[in-house]
């Protein structure tokens, strides 16, 4: 194995890990900078660790330098110029969002991620393109397109549309509709909290962050808050074509005499049922995922491979597996 400080191996992948340096430790926001280097190759690991060990250090250095700024005097009030630099650092973010879409393409986290090759801009130009000019052939005879009637109804209540902010929540008051839940409340304060983390780490004027433990402390427990699907529900949905027989992969919807046992439209679904598992989770499973320990097969959720992601570090698991899928988990193990 490659010597370096940084390098250590998680199951067949490199990773990079840092303890935080001293000085900092108290005030950095992680325990230490551990991440996968994305590869398992022993060389190319040697070649990764230590760029990756470059730009942590570089990262040390700016927490330095951050938290040297938070000792001077803070901002009584926000001039034009600091509005000025805020409104640059926002358009310099959007452009890095656009670009990091330019190389990765639309998905959301958890999600499949897209096809390849990701679009070039004058493809996905020319979508958007195609896009807009069917919504204008359908305003021109009245009609409106799907896309646009669900957003409209975002503003479900037709007394506050065309309302300023202000004026649409005194109104809300007023007739006495319900108010936006917590839990949205906290996502977007998040939302706007990441973006000024990302600016405190890339620019030096922007110091702390006046949306830390801003959020608003929620009561109960997420999980009660889904309603689960019913047995009704859970019926129509393992009598879908899918299961007792469809017309194609593409028709998947229509029924006929295929059954889909090598899609993951069968697969991902009934491992859900039976393993209360999270979609992402599953849709990345791979073949030697599926293990046998002690007779009992199960489910290793693991973050080992390149293109491997789990929410947290304690999603890291074994789950057994059900007998209605291990019928197919042998067939992954040959047994």
């Amino acid at each position: 194995m490659p010597k370096h400080p940084r390098l250590m191996k998680r199951g067949n992948t490199y990773w990079h890990r840092a303890s935080i340096p001293a000085d900092i430790r108290s005030t950095y926001p992680k325990t230490e900078e551990t991440f996968s280097l994305g590869t398992k190759e022993p060389l190319e690991a040697m070649v990764r660790v230590r760029r990756a060990a470059a730009e942590v250090d570089q990262r040390f250095a700016v927490h330095r330098r951050q938290q040297a700024l938070l000792g001077s005097a803070p901002i009584a009030q926000l001039t034009k110029a600091h509005l000025a630099r805020i409104e640059e650092l926002y358009y310099s973010h959007l452009l890095d969002e656009d670009e990091q879409v330019r190389l990765e393409g639309f998905y959301e986290p958890g999600e499949p991620l897209p096809n390849a090759p990701v679009p070039s801009f004058e493809e996905y130009a020319a979508g958007v393109s195609e896009f807009g000019g069917d919504a204008r052939h359908m305003l021109a005879r009245g009609k409106r397109d799907e896309f646009y009637r669900q957003e409209v109804e975002e503003v479900k209540h037709q007394a506050l549309r065309e309302l300023s902010f202000r004026e649409a929540s005194e109104k809300a008051a007023e007739l006495g509709l319900p108010p936006m839940s917590d839990t949205n409340i906290n996502k977007i304060i998040g939302f706007v909290a990441a973006f000024w983390n990302w600016a405190a780490e890339n620019y030096d004027e922007v110091t702390g962050n006046p949306f830390e433990r801003l959020k608003i402390k929620v009561r109960g427990n997420a999980r009660d808050d889904r309603d689960p699907f019913s047995p009704d529900q859970l019926t129509a949905i393992f009598n879908a074509p899918v299961y007792t027989g469809c017309m194609s992969e593409r028709l998947w919807a229509q029924p006929g005499d295929l059954v889909l046992r090598d899609s993951g439209r069968y697969w991902v679904p009934l491992i859900s049922l039976f393993s209360g598992a999270r979609m992402g989770e599953i849709i990345q499973l791979r073949v030697e995922d599926v293990k046998r320990d002690g007779g009992v097969i199960h489910f290793s959720l693991v973050d080992e491979g390149e293109d491997q992601r789990l929410k947290t570090s304690t999603s890291r698991r074994r789950i057994p597996i059900h007998p209605p899928p291990a019928q197919g988990a042998k067939a992954a193990l040959r047994l």
